[in-house]
């Protein structure tokens, strides 16, 4: 493990330290009337598990050879693309609507992973952005935003 991600360790710890500190400022109630801290309490606990089985696994982990200490183009290719994915979806959600963004979004992740099924990539991405419309604006009663569709509701 090198020090980057020691270091990246050692800040979620702390992070995690410090959000489970805040949620506790806000109260977290009990299981039968959770208070306003009770979910970021919990994100909290999963976070600092998860962060020292990582801290501690890489440190008793030896590496044979040679470690690298920088990222290349093609590692961060990806991850770049899908947080560019959720900006977009984030600034285009209002105007164009769920339906839309979704199934664009959806479309654009499956693409991104296997582009050479863009045909079942664009109907597995109506599907579910169809399902999930149905699922929450229907049978939940969640408003979803319709965008550039509501001149037909």
């Amino acid at each position: 493990m090198n020090a980057l991600d020691r270091g990246s360790c050692i800040f979620l710890l702390g992070l995690s330290v410090l959000i489970g500190l805040m949620s506790l400022r806000l109260g977290i109630g009990g299981l039968e009337l959770m208070g306003a801290g009770f979910m970021p309490f919990l994100a909290s606990i999963l976070l600092f598990v998860l962060t020292l089985f990582v801290l501690i696994k890489g440190l008793w982990t030896k590496h044979g050879g040679e470690e690298r200490s920088h990222l290349t183009w093609a590692e961060l290719e990806k991850p770049l693309k899908l947080v560019a994915g959720l900006i977009g979806y984030a600034f285009l959600l209002m105007p164009l609507g769920y339906l839309i963004v979704t199934f664009l979004f959806v479309f654009f992740m499956f693409h991104m992973m296997q582009p050479q099924k863009w045909r079942l990539d664009l109907v597995f991405a109506a599907l579910i952005a169809a399902a999930s419309f149905i699922l929450f604006d229907t049978l939940l009663s969640v408003r979803l935003p319709f965008g550039i569709l509501a001149m037909f509701r």
